[in-house]
């Protein structure tokens, strides 16, 4: 699993400079957004929960590990856990529409202006 933070790496030749951190959250609200009314519950609550550890800890990661951060961040991880096994091909049954859609709102509230992040 690789986890990649720029608060301190330096910039290798030929990369990419970093967007600003103002225009990630808005891509990452865009992104949820849409998955909104789009995507798989699945899909769903692991790209919400990797757009809230980007919030949180200034850390772009995989569904999968933003997935395996979220767990101990949340008062029910069931969602998360369903996502989870989906994800990685354990169980072909997604995690329920409602509490999945419910932790996207949530994150999608943290990442508005004013929002819940603890960064703020």
């Amino acid at each position: 699993m690789t986890t990649a933070t720029h608060s301190s790496a330096r910039r290798l030749p030929g990369s990419f400079p970093r967007p600003p951190r103002d225009r990630l959250l808005a891509a990452f609200a865009g992104e949820l957004r849409w998955a909104e009314e789009n995507a798989s519950p699945s899909y769903q609550v692991l790209n919400a929960c990797r757009a809230w550890q980007y919030l949180e800890e200034d850390v772009l990661c995989s569904k999968t590990a933003g997935g395996a951060w979220a767990r101990g961040r949340v008062v029910d991880a069931a969602p998360i856990d369903a996502a989870l096994r989906h994800r990685s091909g354990v169980d072909d049954r997604h995690p329920e529409g409602a509490t999945s859609k419910a932790l996207l709102q949530d994150v999608l509230r943290r990442l508005e202006p004013g929002g819940l992040s603890s960064r703020t």
